[in-house]
């Protein structure tokens, strides 16, 4: 588990309002634990964002796992003996007194207090729900033809891009309208073009292309358009 509390000088894990509180912690009631598997669906997605920063979720020959936060001036470190920050000393390489991260690709190695960890490789399907996570989403969901994903992002909206990633749509995160019997958790939101209504399902789903299960099933709603897909909690 990440338990940093800010990247960059930014708060990446805020406490969130109380209604938030109350809407993420109902829905973890309602959904089994989190399965851990990514969808391959959702490799087809660019990053929600458009930034530098790089995310990675790298698993080295010797059994070390370990997610890395990249930028060009750091890193972050996820280590299970505790979180690094290293600066930026060359293309792929990041480094402290005692730790040398360097990246090729998607294989790394790492050195940490003498310890060298080779032959690090990516998974990078791992990595876009662990990338969506440092970027502040509570939630996340995706669905497939036509791609898309959706975020519940840093208390404050829901994020969704549709279209295989050519269409964005921001809107402010209302009330959550919950039904505890029934196990849904309701969103509806709109703006001057848009109106979006999001249910999450606490029920197992599996993704359309892939087979992987998911411990939630997302159903979204665009301007009367329905979207079906899975989806889990981030925190």
């Amino acid at each position: 588990m990440i338990m940093i509390c800010k990247v960059n000088g930014k708060h990446m894990f805020k406490t969130g309002t109380h209604t938030l509180k109350v809407a993420i912690f109902s829905l973890l009631l309602l959904l089994n634990a989190c399965t851990g598997v990514d969808s391959k669906g959702a490799t087809s997605l660019p990053p929600t964002e458009s930034t530098s920063a790089q995310t990675f979720v790298f698993t080295c020959s010797d059994a070390l796992k370990f997610v890395a936060r990249t930028d060009n001036k750091e890193a972050w470190l996820f280590l299970p003996s505790g979180t690094i920050q290293l600066s930026h000393t060359g293309a792929g390489s990041y480094r402290n007194d005692q730790s040398h991260l360097q990246i090729n690709g998607q294989e790394a190695s790492l050195e940490d207090s003498g310890v060298k960890h080779l032959l690090c490789k990516n998974d990078r399907r791992q990595a876009i729900w662990e990338h969506a996570k440092l970027n502040g989403a509570d939630y996340r969901a995706i669905g497939n033809e036509p791609g898309w994903a959706l975020e519940i992002r840093n208390q404050e909206s829901i994020i969704l891009i549709t279209d295989y990633g050519s269409t964005r749509h921001e809107f402010t995160l209302p009330k959550p309208e919950i039904d505890e019997t029934n196990r849904i958790t309701r969103y509806q939101s709109k703006d001057s073009d848009h109106e979006l209504i999001l249910m999450i399902s606490g029920e197992a789903c599996l993704d359309s292309m892939s087979g992987e299960e998911f411990s939630s099933k997302a159903t979204v709603t665009l301007d009367g358009k329905t979207l079906q897909g899975c989806g889990r909690a981030l925190h």
